[in-house]
């Protein structure tokens, strides 16, 4: 992986760690949050099984849970 060394370098000048995961990561969890639908998020981050992405990805904060009550 060539570009890993560059990748800590910014992250270091930025103050942040970046690995490749947490791109990965964000990006299933934007989908998700985005509204699309597991299964091609599963498939999209080549997961086997669309358990995988929900036991990663759905995740309710209080609030998201709070809202989603007061929706009824």
């Amino acid at each position: 992986m060539d570009f890993l060394p560059n990748l800590k370098k910014h992250g270091r000048a930025l103050g942040e760690a970046m690995h490749p995961h947490k791109f990965r990561h964000t990006f299933c969890t934007r989908l998700v949050k985005k509204g699309v639908p597991l299964t091609t998020v599963a498939m999209l981050a080549g997961h086997a099984s669309v358990q995988t992405t929900a036991h990663y990805y759905v995740n309710t904060s209080r609030e998201e849970k709070r809202r989603a009550v007061e929706l009824l």
